[in-house]
């Protein structure tokens, strides 16, 4: 699922394959110098997809055919690659949904537009229909058909990405509140990772540790007051509380899960100010480390400079002309040291 419904974005390999197959169809009807599709063309009807053509490939091909359906439409040259029941070939759209009483007694639902207007039309129909004579006649022509779609590019290529982004949006829901706050800033990828477990309360805390059983009681390690939990460990924690006063953000009754709604002091910038507070809660994490891992003691000094540090560090990952941000927030962590 994309970032935007709160996930991470990893590609849905099953619907990427759907849309990739849906290039070799597409290439099917435009074989250019393609030695594979001019052989399908000679061994099978590629309005249907039948004829000498097996296989778990070409049963997955054929069940993509009406999604390909859906997402062309044809000019008919010769008729014979267009099929004259399913295909956008006419403005009302395929034949077998504007008139389905008609199809239900055709006799070969699958019949390409070139065969069924090179014999009589009552020839492809059930001997029980009765129908007025038809005057309407389609004038086939010696090209090919042109099969055209909203989603090939320019150069007659059909793209896997924009049918991937079209298929996962019909199965878009709302956006989570936390999208730009962990995705939409200047942080390094990791962080954002970490900022995506943190809003979700899913960080290595002592109180996930201890479901987990890897750890046998949740008390922090740097107050050793309370459990450590996400928002005690980020915010609420003897170092951390003292941190966040120093920068001037009350935290008194906030939560992690909402952390972009700190209110911003004046005199901490307003642009890119939810990258500030990423790296703000990712030194806290690390400094936690430095405490439980290397056997340092809790310092809202030594704090303060590895945040002076990082942001230094960051700087480079600001537009160029905002790098004097970054100078702005190295003042406020070095201000009353």
């Amino acid at each position: 699922m994309p970032k935007e419904q709160g996930r991470l974005g990893i590609k849905d390999l099953r619907t990427l394959n759907q849309c990739l197959l849906l290039k070799r169809l597409h290439r099917l009807h435009h074989p250019g110098e393609s030695a594979w599709a001019n052989w399908m063309h000679n061994n099978t009807n590629v309005a249907s997809l039948e004829g000498a053509c097996e296989g778990t490939h070409w049963k997955t091909l054929r069940d993509l055919l009406p999604v390909y359906r859906a997402i062309t439409t044809t000019s008919i040259g010769n008729g014979l690659n267009t099929s004259f029941w399913h295909d956008n070939w006419l403005p009302s759209g395929p034949l077998a949904e504007t008139f389905p009483a008609l199809f239900s007694h055709a006799k070969e639902p699958n019949a390409s537009v070139g065969k069924v207007c090179s014999e009589p039309l009552r020839s492809h129909f059930e001997h029980r229909l009765s129908l007025e004579e038809l005057t309407e006649e389609v004038l086939l022509q010696t090209e090919p058909d042109d099969r055209t779609s909203p989603l090939v590019d320019k150069d007659g290529v059909l793209r896997a990405g924009p049918i991937y982004t079209a298929l996962m949006n019909l199965q878009a829901e709302e956006q989570c509140p936390f999208y730009k706050f962990v995705w939409i800033n200047h942080a390094p990828p990791r962080v954002r990772f970490f900022a995506w477990l943190l809003v979700q309360g899913k960080i290595q805390c002592r109180t996930n540790l201890l479901v987990k059983t890897i750890v046998e009681d949740s008390t922090c390690e740097l107050c050793k007051a309370d459990a450590e939990n996400q928002d005690h460990l980020i915010l609420h924690c003897q170092t951390a509380s003292q941190f966040w006063t120093h920068l001037g953000i009350a935290v008194r009754h906030a939560s992690v899960s909402q952390l972009w709604l700190l209110e911003r002091p004046t005199r901490i910038p307003t642009q890119h100010y939810h990258t500030f507070l990423l790296l703000c809660a990712w030194q806290i994490w690390k400094h936690r480390h430095d405490v439980v891992f290397r056997n340092k003691e809790p310092s809202l000094l030594r704090l303060l400079l590895s945040c002076k540090e990082e942001a230094r560090l960051w700087s480079c990952r600001l537009p160029r002309e905002d790098r004097s941000v970054a100078e702005t927030w190295c003042s406020i962590f070095c201000s009353n040291m």
